[in-house]
């Protein structure tokens, strides 16, 4: 369904971001990475929102206390494996991002950023 495009050799739906903004309050915004790390920890529950969309599949991710990017790869690595598109979606009261995963090299790339929810 998804037809991946190559842009400048990464094989995804959506061209990654070049210059990510700084996000949120001055207390505790931050510039998203470009590239998310397997370390990366997102905080889903309460006031944070995480969805995974595999496809045409949405999964909404609740770990109040915290889960790592290789967590969620290793939940989901059967359905990640073969797909033809990925996105991860991360919003919170101040801003919200979402990373694609380029299906050649197998990393999310920061691909949209928003203002939240507030």
């Amino acid at each position: 369904m998804w037809e991946n495009i190559i842009v400048g050799g990464l094989s995804m739906k959506r061209k990654p971001l070049e210059n990510p903004k700084f996000a949120g309050c001055g207390n505790c915004g931050g510039t998203p990475l470009s590239i998310l790390d397997d370390s990366k920890t997102f905080y889903p529950g309460s006031v944070h929102m995480l969805k995974l969309k595999i496809d045409n599949k949405n999964t909404m991710i609740v770990a109040e206390d915290g889960i790592k990017l290789s967590e969620i790869e290793e939940k989901y690595r059967e359905q990640l494996k073969d797909c033809k598109f990925a996105e991860l979606f991360h919003m919170t009261a101040l801003h919200d991002e979402t990373w694609e995963l380029n299906t050649d090299d197998r990393k999310w790339y920061l691909v949209d950023q928003g203002q939240g929810y507030a």
